[in-house]
């Protein structure tokens, strides 16, 4: 009978295991941050692309809609920089997938000057792009399933059938 109900545990574990990476794979995810005059971002699905064709509301503190647009084919999406800060973001796909974040308009690069020569409007432009780049890793990072996260999560669930056994055990 207890050999039985390992085996049973085993099982739930390993599906839970199953839907719970799987649910990881769809999740989405936002970046945005301000580049000269702009907000820009780009809305993507973990593990996978970018999101085309999402709705994008960028919203004021007073909860006030500001501006919509859609993402491109890369999901990527700008703004014009209204004047409220901090504006919220939130990206809203068709079959209602959301996230959301906040940028900062007190955080506004200086934005190049007209006197600007090519080439210090490329290394710029380079600049911007890298920092973009680095924002979607580190994003990419922070919501990384790590193995201590499993751990975790089996030992939790170890746990709970423990403290079933010592109840079943234990009641009179």
């Amino acid at each position: 009978m207890m050999t039985s109900c390992r085996w049973l545990a085993c099982i739930v574990v390993g599906i839970i295991s199953l839907f719970a990476m799987t649910g990881m794979a769809h999740e989405l995810r936002l970046v945005a941050s301000v580049e000269g005059e702009q907000v820009v971002g780009r809305a993507y699905f973990e593990g996978a692309g970018g999101v085309a064709g999402a709705s994008v509301l960028m919203i004021g503190a007073d909860q006030q809609i500001l501006g919509e647009v859609v993402t491109g084919a890369e999901g990527r999406f700008r703004f014009p920089i209204p004047k409220h800060h901090p504006l919220i973001i939130r990206v809203r796909t068709v079959d209602l997938h959301e996230a959301e974040t906040t940028v900062r308009i007190e955080q506004m690069p200086i934005p190049p000057t007209r006197d600007s020569s090519l080439a210090e409007q490329a290394e710029i432009d380079r600049l911007r792009e890298e920092n973009t780049r680095l924002r979607e890793e580190l994003d990419r990072v922070q919501h990384e399933v790590r193995g201590r996260d499993v751990a975790g999560g089996v030992g939790l669930i170890l746990g709970l059938f423990g403290l079933l056994a010592l109840w079943r055990r234990v009641r009179p």
